[in-house]
C-alpha cells in the first residue's frame, strides 16, 4: 500500500490488517512472527513518508496476544492524518506494564518502537457468557454494568500492544 493512497483517495485514516484469512481460523504459529515482521517494516517505511508529505500525523502499530482465542488477527498498523488525528480510542484507557509477549520480542526492528500493553476486554450478556466460558474457559471475568444499565460480564480476553516512534504520543489525544 502506497502512502499516497491516503491523499489520491481522500481518505484520513487506514488500517492494514490479516484479514485475507478466514476469521474463524487460527493463523498459523509461525505465521505471527513473519505477519509481525512485516508491519515494523511497514510501520518503518510509512513513517519516512508520512514525515515527507504531512507535518502532523498519527501512526501506531498493534500488535495483539498470540494466544488460543486468535485475537492475533487483530494486529493491525493504523495511520490517522488530518482531522482524524484526533479520533479517540477508548481501548486506550488504561495503560499497562504488560511486556511484549516473546514471540514478538525477536523480531527485527521491534526494539526501536516504545510500547504500552493494554487490556483486551470482551463484553458479554449473562446469556452469552455461558457459551463463551464453555468454548474459552480460565480467562478471568468480572460482572459489569453496561452503559445503557444492563448487567453484563467482563472478560479479560488478553491484550495487545501499541508501539509507536520514540517521542510521540502513544495514542491520539
Amino acid at each position: 500500500m502506497d502512502i499516497l493512497w491516503l491523499t489520491r483517495f481522500q481518505r484520513t485514516s487506514f488500517n492494514v490488517t490479516s484479514e485475507p484469512w478466514d476469521e474463524m481460523q487460527p493463523l498459523p504459529p509461525l505465521f505471527q512472527p513473519l505477519w509481525a515482521a512485516r508491519l515494523v517494516k511497514t510501520f518503518q517505511q510509512w513513517s519516512a513518508e508520512l514525515a515527507d508529505r504531512y507535518p502532523s500525523f498519527y501512526l501506531a502499530l498493534e500488535l495483539h496476544s498470540p494466544d488460543k482465542l486468535n485475537t492475533f488477527r487483530q494486529s493491525r498498523l493504523v495511520v490517522r492524518v488530518g482531522e482524524q488525528q484526533a479520533q479517540d480510542d477508548s481501548r486506550y484507557r488504561r495503560a499497562c506494564t504488560q511486556p511484549l509477549p516473546a514471540l514478538y520480542q525477536t523480531v527485527p526492528g521491534i526494539d526501536a518502537l516504545q510500547w504500552l500493553a493494554y487490556e483486551q476486554l470482551f463484553y458479554y450478556t449473562p446469556e452469552e457468557f455461558v457459551e463463551y466460558n464453555a468454548r474459552v474457559p480460565n480467562k478471568p471475568f468480572w460482572e459489569g454494568t453496561t452503559a445503557h444499565g444492563n448487567p453484563c460480564i467482563v472478560v479479560l480476553a488478553g491484550w495487545f500492544w501499541v508501539g509507536q516512534a520514540p517521542g510521540t504520543e502513544i495514542h491520539p489525544a
